[in-house]
């Protein structure tokens, strides 16, 4: 793209915005269902627990930088949790520094799987509008962008 074409056009044109707006759709679709489904999560504590069942023993100082969330609000959602039963934090070492480990508990997981059926049933309403092509496709896009501002983010977690 050349910088004469990104001058013209608008910030609210580009797909830096599409992308922006997308995401609180996303957001706001989520909080919506996590609500109609009564689920004792919030959409961030759900991302949480789905980084935990993808990869179990995460330090939450990866899972923060995981999820792009600052320290302190990584000891609100993992607080919540735990006192849920859902993730249990234990001390271990990391080289030579102390760090907290952070696992799903099985009432954790069993509550993921039971989420993620309930979720999958409505997804699939949404993605029904869009062929696995245009996904396919889309995500390819988004996964480049994410690649190029990964390189220029800087994370102070």
């Amino acid at each position: 793209m050349d910088i004469d074409t990104i001058e013209d056009k608008k910030y609210t044109d580009s797909i830096f915005y599409e992308t922006f707006l997308t995401g609180k759709y996303i957001k706001k679709i989520g909080e919506q269902l996590f609500c109609k489904l009564n689920f004792d999560f919030s959409a961030e504590e759900f991302a949480a627990m789905d980084f935990l069942y993808q990869s179990s023993g995460i330090c939450q100082r990866d899972l923060a930088v995981k999820m792009l969330v600052d320290r302190a609000n990584m000891g609100k959602i993992l607080n919540s949790l735990e006192k849920k039963g859902i993730v249990k934090r234990v001390l271990a070492l990391k080289g030579n520094r102390p760090v907290k480990m952070v696992n799903l508990t099985k009432i954790g997981e069993e509550a993921y799987v039971d989420i993620v059926e309930e979720l999958r049933t409505l997804l699939n309403d949404i993605t029904d509008e869009i062929t696995e092509n245009d996904v396919e496709v889309i995500s390819l896009g988004l996964s480049k962008i994410r690649g190029v501002l990964g390189k220029l983010l800087k994370i102070d977690i």
